[in-house]
């Protein structure tokens, strides 16, 4: 559990930005969702992400560029001011 609480703070810090929710799921998997702060228009949603991807502080920096580069490969990230 202490590994999902440090995944979460990480998450929301780097993407503050947005409305990041993260939730541990039954089969110890995470699914994150970013979100447009001033609509709620969700702008990237991952699902069953296994634990080797975020439970070190390694695994959940390299998933937050992970996203950042998903993000930036979507646009998303021009469209709501993202910073680059």
């Amino acid at each position: 559990m202490q590994e999902f609480i440090l995944a979460k703070d990480v998450l929301e810090a780097c993407f503050a930005h947005l409305d990041c929710e993260c939730t541990l799921e039954r089969d110890a998997t995470l699914s994150v969702r970013l979100a447009a702060l001033d609509t709620g228009e969700i702008i990237l949603a991952a699902a069953r992400i296994q634990p080797e991807h975020w439970a070190s502080v390694t695994a959940v920096a390299s998933l937050a560029l992970t996203l950042r580069r998903a993000l930036a490969l979507t646009d998303s990230a021009s469209m709501i001011g993202a910073p680059q």
